[in-house]
């Protein structure tokens, strides 16, 4: 497949888990709601413009997870 194509389904797969996400946040008490922001971990969590594009989705902070393997890394 060309690369815009699989970019254009990676950004619909991506758009559809945050909006997954956000709908279930909602049902989070406010009291409840993630002080640390969202964390990102794994592969997929380096995609290009991923953090910058989750903060604006979901309106909170968004940093990388610290993971075994990622420390082992430094």
């Amino acid at each position: 497949h060309p690369r815009k194509k699989v970019a254009l389904i990676v950004e619909r797969k991506i758009k559809d888990v945050l909006k997954r996400v956000a709908m279930h946040l909602k049902t989070v008490p406010h009291g409840q709601l993630l002080p640390a922001g969202i964390y990102l971990a794994g592969g997929g969590s380096h995609l290009y413009h991923l953090v910058e594009f989750t903060k604006s989705t979901l309106k909170l902070p968004v940093a990388f997870a610290e993971t075994k393997t990622s420390a082992q890394r430094t």
